[in-house]
């Protein structure tokens, strides 16, 4: 058992056999063709689950708290590329800004890229 924290993780329902050999969610929402499982005693965000599942090629979003070492996070996969960035609790992606008042250029791309992936998810798993 390591660190734990909860997940909103959010799938097609035609992937539910596959993601519920990762995760064990508490409460699972329909709406549509989409799936939203929480769990709430996750170990370190999921990373492994999420990595296994890109790996097969699945599509998801979701976000995640913090843990003893990590912080909160957000995450969009779609066909297994997989993105994550740091976020704040209601799962929407945050930057460091430095003293000058700019946004290092690193987490600039990172938050475009990763609004690019998830838009492409959340189209994919929500189409009819």
């Amino acid at each position: 058992m390591g660190d734990r924290c909860w997940i909103s993780f959010t799938f097609r329902k035609e992937d539910q056999k596959k993601v519920e050999e990762e995760f064990f969610f508490e409460d699972i929402y329909e709406n549509g063709n989409a799936l939203t499982g929480q769990e709430f005693e996750v170990n370190y965000g999921g990373c492994e689950e999420q990595e296994r599942l890109a790996q097969e090629g699945l599509t998801f979003y979701g976000h995640h708290g913090a843990g003893d070492n990590y912080g909160e996070c957000a995450f969009a996969c779609y066909k297994g590329k997989l993105v994550e960035i740091n976020a704040d609790y209601d799962g929407k992606p945050v930057a460091s800004v430095l003293p000058d008042g700019t946004i290092p250029k690193v987490e600039k791309e990172s938050a475009i890229e990763f609004w690019k992936i998830y838009k492409q998810a959340e189209e994919y798993i929500h189409e009819k």
